[in-house]
């Protein structure tokens, strides 16, 4: 009985995170490996225009760097429609702010790679980004899969955009990171 309450105190004492409304699963398989839920946040045009919901899941077990070359996944639900050509302009030029210039240069390739993958994007779709080493980060769109681009340069840059130390949105990136 006291082992059933403490489990219950703990899981109430986890913070829920939902994607416009759903919520998160605490684990996730990606690449036939498992991932854990970190966080999960909105992002918003100056606190005052929601853009999107986001979630972050890395590799289970891993307690280090969120940029460390380990499985990962961050997912975007949106609350407003762009074009294909807005989530391009607004990952290159995010990208390239996060980034060394050595980085940024070697990220190039994969950078127009992906962003020849975006599509059209409505209210209630959902961008999944999925990197797996040795493998590369697959960007997917409402769960189809829209192309696979290899290299740990990109993502680390990808994913610097929303947890790096020089995120596009630093509540957003302390949500993620679990840190409220």
């Amino acid at each position: 009985m006291r082992r059933a309450l403490a489990l219950l105190l703990l899981l109430a004492a986890l913070p829920a995170v939902e994607l416009a409304g759903s919520p998160c699963p605490a684990r996730i398989e990606a690449g036939g490996q498992e991932l854990s839920l970190r966080g999960g946040g909105r992002l918003s045009w100056r606190r005052l225009v929601p853009i999107y919901d986001a979630a972050l899941w890395i590799a289970a077990g891993h307690q280090g760097d969120p940029l460390a070359d380990v499985a990962k996944r961050y997912e975007v639900v949106y609350l407003r429609g762009f074009s294909a050509e807005d989530c391009a302009e607004a990952t290159s030029a995010t990208l390239a702010r996060g980034l060394a210039p050595a980085q940024a240069g070697r990220a190039r390739a994969g950078l127009a790679a992906l962003n020849a993958l975006y599509t059209q994007v409505r209210p209630g779709d959902r961008f999944t980004y999925t990197y797996l080493p040795g493998t590369g980060t697959t960007l997917a769109l409402n769960g189809r899969d829209l192309g696979t681009v290899p290299g740990a340069d990109l993502a680390a840059g990808l994913f610097a955009i929303w947890i790096g130390p020089e995120a596009v949105d630093q509540r957003l990136r302390r949500a993620l990171l679990g840190g409220g």
